[in-house]
């Protein structure tokens, strides 16, 4: 019974640990309700999308103790023909506290390891 009560602990643990990354479906909103996810010092998450994706929106949050948040995309394809302003096609939008208007990404215009979109923290 101890067993089985430390592996269902275990569990729990990985799948908090797990809980902030994200496979979209077809219309996915993550998490619900306008709640934010906590992003923690040194916390890394993936948000995955596939073909079916046709809007997927994802909030985190910088937690206590995190200067910000750094969003870098090394696998990154949205196709648009308007490649500089991303208004025929698909496009990926990343809004922070402190932009009045969300930035926006296609093509070959991404979030990189040089250059990611960045957050402040709290």
């Amino acid at each position: 019974m101890k067993f089985f009560v430390a592996a269902l602990g275990l569990a729990f643990v990985i799948s908090q640990a797990q809980a902030n990354n994200v496979n979209c479906g077809k219309s996915t909103t993550v998490p619900i309700n306008g709640l934010t996810y906590k992003v923690g010092p040194g916390e890394k998450f993936t948000v995955k999308t596939r073909k079916m994706t046709r809007r997927c929106v994802v909030s985190y949050e910088a937690a206590q103790g995190c200067t910000g948040i750094r969003l870098r995309c090394p696998k990154f394809y949205v196709p648009n023909d308007d490649g500089d302003k991303c208004r025929k096609g698909d496009f990926m939008r990343v809004k922070t506290p402190q932009d009045s208007l969300p930035e926006v990404y296609c093509q070959k215009n991404k979030p990189t390891t040089q250059f990611p979109a960045v957050s402040a923290g709290q």
